[in-house]
This record gives C-alpha cells, structure tokens and sequence, in this order.
C-alpha cells in the first residue's frame, strides 16, 4: 500500500494524489472505528464527528484561559499538563497538538487520565501524541504544570473534594469548566451535581467566567450558563 501512495505521489498526477490520500483517510477511519468502543461503533454517526465536537469545543472555549497562563512562563517551557476526564480525548488531542512542536513559544507533554479504560484503545490509537492513564485521581501520585477537566466535575460524587484533589496535582494551576446553575429538577442525564454560587464560593477560585457555551446548552430555551474556575495550583513548584 505504501508503495501504491509513494507511486502516485511521484506520478505528479492530481487525480491519482487524491485517489490516494482518499484511501489513507478510508483506512484511517476504519481503524479509529474498530478502536472505538463497540457500543460507539456507527460509521454514520463516527466519534470524531459527534463525541468529538464537543470534547474540541470544551477545550477551545478553555484555551484562552490556559494561554494567559502559559504565557506567564518563560519562552520555550515544557509543561506538563494533565487533563481528568478526557472522554475521547479530542479535546486533550487539540491541546496536544497545538503545543507539540513549539510553533506558539511552548510546548506540553500531555496526559489524559480516567478512572475507567472505555475510551483507551481509542485514544491511544488516534491520538500518538497524547498519553493515557487509567487510575483513580485520588490515587494517582504524579504532580504536573497545569491540571484541567471540562465538563466532568457534574458527574463526580464530591466535587469540591475532587477539584481540591487536582490543586494538590497541580504547580501553577487548574482550569475547571462546568454546566452552571443547572435546574436541579431538570438535570441533564449523567450529572449529580449543580454547580452554582454556594459551590464556587466554597472553592473560593482565582477567577470564575460565566459563559454561553457553543456546545453545552446551546440549544436549549432558555439556554444553560457555563462556568470556567481557574485554581490556585498547591503542589511544590519544586516536585
């Protein structure tokens, strides 16, 4: 097959080019398919074009945020960053490769970490330049630049333990983003928690942003806030 697209390539041919690159794309997506969970497994309806969506969008209304603190380091920092909860990972994909070779003054090595290891297979296999790790973050015992987590914290029994948890991983900082002031009679399948004024005031965050996300509540009437928290990181700066 390589030998197939190295020919066409050299031909000069546009129309073999495509035909080509059309073939790797096809076999591509098949194998991020069978990577998927089998429960997941619609190829008209594939991970990247749904899950995925979001999961980008989380991390592109979190970047500007992100940025503004990388910024404060000095130019050509590695960071290492730990994203809980990834989900697919495309989200930690983007933020990935946005900082993978140095382009925009920094780069990260990045880590996505979940207590369960349904979307492993597909996150290692899609996404080379993003780490996975399976453990309990109240277990896992490894200290990083910025820890982050979108859309998550509604689904955990104890969030503001769980947040204080990430500060404790964290040198500079943690990036939260939640549903806020969900109704509690209307909760959104999947989450346990409403995040709202009692529970920012008791995390006493660095900032808090009330947004209208593109993704999460976009649709609904009225249409569902989004809060964005940044935490103070607690690890030693040393470690």
């Amino acid at each position: 097959m390589r030998r197939r697209i190295d020919q066409a390539f050299a031909s000069g041919r546009p129309r073999a080019q495509r035909a080509a690159a059309r073939e790797v794309h096809d076999l591509v997506a098949h194998t991020r398919l069978l990577a998927s969970p089998e429960d997941s497994r619609d190829p008209d309806r594939p991970l990247g074009k749904v899950r995925g969506v979001r999961s980008m969008q989380y991390m592109i209304e979190l970047l500007p945020h992100i940025q503004r603190l990388v910024a404060e380091q000095p130019r050509g920092t590695m960071l290492r960053v730990l994203d809980v909860g990834p989900g697919t990972g495309h989200g930690t994909a983007l933020l990935a490769e946005l900082y993978d070779s140095g382009a925009l003054g920094y780069r990260m090595k990045v880590t996505g970490l979940d207590i369960v290891d349904t979307w492993a297979t597909y996150i290692t296999t899609t996404f080379p330049n993003v780490r996975f790790v399976q453990a309990d973050a109240y277990e896992h015992d490894r200290v990083y630049d910025i820890v982050l987590s979108t859309h998550a914290i509604e689904h955990i029994p104890d969030p503001v333990r769980f947040c204080r948890r990430m500060q404790e991983m964290a040198r500079l900082g943690v990036f939260v983003s939640a549903p806020f002031n969900e109704p509690a009679d209307r909760l959104t399948q999947g989450h346990i928690n409403v995040i709202d004024d009692a529970f920012v005031a008791e995390l006493a965050p660095l900032e808090a942003h009330v947004h209208q996300s593109a993704c999460w509540g976009a649709f609904t009437t009225p249409r569902y806030d989004s809060i964005t928290l940044r935490l103070e990181g607690l690890a030693d700066p040393s470690s």
